[in-house]
């Protein structure tokens, strides 16, 4: 099978153009096309260069090497994702101090202080928390844009969104804090383990072992535990509002600021659509354009006229927008093929031909 990869097709004046991420996941085996792709597909729609890594990791016995290092410190930020193991994260002298680019950690356990990185006061957690969260320090610019209730709520978990639609919470287990870090939103019942989202500006001090935080550091609670207490398979469940706040997050752990013009979205795509092919016949490439007006699991697939599958083009969560995905049939005899395009509520199907 061919795995391509689709390109999201966006303006250039978007003002986070050439920011460049590295994105820490593991690849997901038990949700295929999801394993954090929700997150590197919304990225990607703002106009960010995402690298996903798959491969850094640092622990105590085996800490970073000064070429992954280098390698961490050349992007504008660093995120590590929710399908991202935490023993891999144990290298605190490496990530917190010699990684001097800034960091946000979407999984909750990265973070703890149980040989981990130690960013806060807790070794554990569970998954009492809500969807509903508490906003801290409603001046701070993460909070651009957003509407938030008189009883200082915002809605920023979808819990509809994920294998198992749970509205559970990550929260630090009783009597556990986020330490010295910058609280900036807690969970709806406030409790000192309760944090949402977290800060620690650049020189702060962690939890023993004693480092300092060589860059500045984030913790986004971002999703909830299943009924069988996994993480989500690092699907992407923020509302509207908790997609904006976490894109405001990017964009201020970056930049220092955030751009309180809104994204025009009237140039999103209002319905799913699959153009044909082009060119069409083709020989050995064709690029396939289509339109995704909905945030959800896509999937694209060719196949011979026998009904057996050629190719796999889209296979993962996106972002609404318009994409486009080059299939190079070089190693494919002359002949009719289709390509099927499939979501939750759409599903079509185009005629190509190659010939040689």
């Amino acid at each position: 099978m061919v795995l391509l990869c689709a390109t999201m097709i966006v303006s250039t004046g978007l003002a986070q153009a050439q920011k460049k991420i590295i994105f820490l996941n593991n690849k997901s085996t038990s949700f295929p096309g999801q394993g954090d792709m929700g997150w590197v597909s919304l990225l990607q729609s703002k106009g960010y260069i995402v690298t996903r890594d798959t491969l850094t990791a640092g622990t105590r016995t085996a800490p970073l090497r000064q070429g992954q290092i280098d390698t961490l410190n050349m992007a504008d930020l660093i995120i590590i994702g929710r399908t991202t193991g935490s023993g891999n994260f144990a290298d605190t002298v490496g990530f917190n101090q010699k990684v001097t680019k800034p960091l946000i950690s979407l999984s909750p356990h990265i973070c703890r202080n149980s040989d981990r990185l130690n960013w806060m006061w807790g070794a554990n957690f569970d998954n009492g928390g809500s969807p509903v969260t508490k906003v801290w320090l409603k001046t701070h610019p993460i909070f651009t844009g957003i509407t938030i209730g008189a009883d200082s709520s915002v809605q920023m978990i979808d819990s509809t969104v994920g294998p198992y639609k749970s509205t559970s919470l990550f929260r630090l287990s009783v009597g556990q804090t986020a330490g010295n870090a910058t609280v900036l939103a807690m969970q709806s019942d406030t409790t000192n383990r309760s944090v949402a989202i977290a800060y620690w500006p650049a020189g702060t001090a962690f939890a023993s072992p004693a480092n300092t935080a060589g860059g500045k550091r984030m913790w986004f609670d971002a999703g909830t535990y299943d009924n069988n207490g996994a993480f989500q398979g690092g699907s992407m469940n923020l509302t509207a509002a908790g997609q904006k706040i976490f894109l405001n997050a990017v964009e201020w752990m970056i930049t220092g600021s955030v751009t309180a013009v809104e994204i025009e979205h009237a140039s999103l795509p209002k319905t799913f659509y699959l153009q044909q092919n082009y060119p069409n016949p083709f020989n050995p490439s064709t690029k396939v354009t289509y339109q995704v007006s909905k945030a959800g699991f896509v999937s694209i697939k060719i196949y011979d006229l026998l009904g057996r599958e050629a190719a796999t083009l889209v296979d993962e969560v996106m972002q609404a927008g318009t994409y486009s995905s080059t299939w190079d049939g070089m190693k494919f005899n002359s002949g009719v093929y289709f390509c099927r395009m499939q979501s939750e509520s759409f599903s079509t199907t185009i005629k190509m031909i190659l010939t040689k």
